[in-house]
């Protein structure tokens, strides 16, 4: 297994902060050695996905149902923490009396990346390093497949998922895969977020109405989909619809929709750029068309998001 991704918890730095300016009045930090929690994979159960031997089924029996799939099931990941140590407040008059909740020193990331051939079987196996900035968490393997951005719930810690996170490819591995089908009755819509506006939220949530495209549309990358001629409602989503600092806000100023008029057999080229950059009020989102030939220049050096 990889050297992992580990982090001080915030909610543990913001508690030692404050401790730190109430340590008059008796608040401490306690850091305790403790053996690491069971992870939610275990090395014998990484140990039965084999190269060349396990199909999508017997995957499943050792590991359970992927975190995000994506290209029709060919890349699937697989994404868990480990808390490891324990720290708890104390009483300084009394370091028996806990005074909150104990909770692990720091957490370990392990992102698990599998690749499957045409036939199901099990191509690659390979762990994510870390390669976000910032809060923003992205793990990638040496070849440039990625899974990014963690869904925020209030109460629960940030993990990856279906729908709300991304799996890109870029380089080499963005090379290798075909370009998506356009059916005679469809058209192909490419689709980028303008870097300038989305730069603090990192991306945006896409989905098109009545069908199951739904996923995490981050700065740097571009969708291609195709979809059936006629009208089509594309829907966008702010990241800040998550987490527990915006539960007052009405959401519906942080969600928009853009009708478009698709005709078969094209390719059209679009970015996303946002009404506003004020933290959180970036929406209603604008779709601004973009010149064929300045698209095809724009998206080659961007990472392509893949549809889960």
């Amino acid at each position: 297994m990889p050297r992992p991704f580990s982090y001080l918890p915030t909610a543990w730095l913001a508690k030692v902060a404050l401790c730190a300016a109430l340590l008059q009045t008796g608040c401490i930090i306690l850091p305790l050695p403790w053996k690491a929690e069971k992870p939610a994979h275990t090395e014998e159960q990484l140990a039965r996905v084999q190269v060349g031997v396990s199909t999508r089924d017997t995957v499943r029996e050792a590991l359970w149902v992927p975190d995000v799939e994506a290209a029709d099931g060919r890349y699937w990941a697989y994404a868990w923490q480990v808390g490891h140590g324990k720290l708890i407040t104390a009483l300084l008059l009394d370091p028996s009396t806990v005074a909150g909740g104990a909770g692990p020193l720091y957490r370990s990331d392990f992102v698990l990346f599998l690749e499957f051939d045409e036939k199901g079987v099990l191509r690659r196996k390979e762990f994510g390093n870390s390669s976000g900035t910032g809060s923003y968490e992205k793990f990638c393997t040496s070849t440039g497949v990625c899974l990014e951005h963690k869904v925020d719930f209030p109460g629960s810690r940030p993990r990856f998922r279906q729908g709300g996170s991304a799996i890109t490819v870029v380089g080499g591995e963005k090379d290798s895969l075909p370009w998506p089908a356009l059916p005679a009755d469809q058209c192909m819509v490419v689709i980028w977020p303008d870097p300038a506006d989305w730069e603090e939220s990192h991306g945006l949530y896409l989905s098109v109405a009545g069908s199951s495209i739904s996923t995490w549309l981050p700065v740097g990358s571009y969708l291609a989909v195709s979809l059936p001629a006629g009208e089509q409602t594309v829907d966008f989503r702010s990241p800040w619809t998550q987490g527990s600092m915006f539960h007052s806000l009405d959401l519906n100023n942080l969600r928009s929709s853009t009708n478009l008029q698709l005709e078969a057999g094209r390719v059209l080229y679009f970015e996303v750029a946002a009404s506003s950059r004020k933290y959180g009020r970036e929406l209603p989102a604008n779709l601004k068309p973009i010149e064929p030939e300045t698209g095809k220049k724009t998206v080659a050096g961007m990472s392509r998001v893949l549809l889960q």
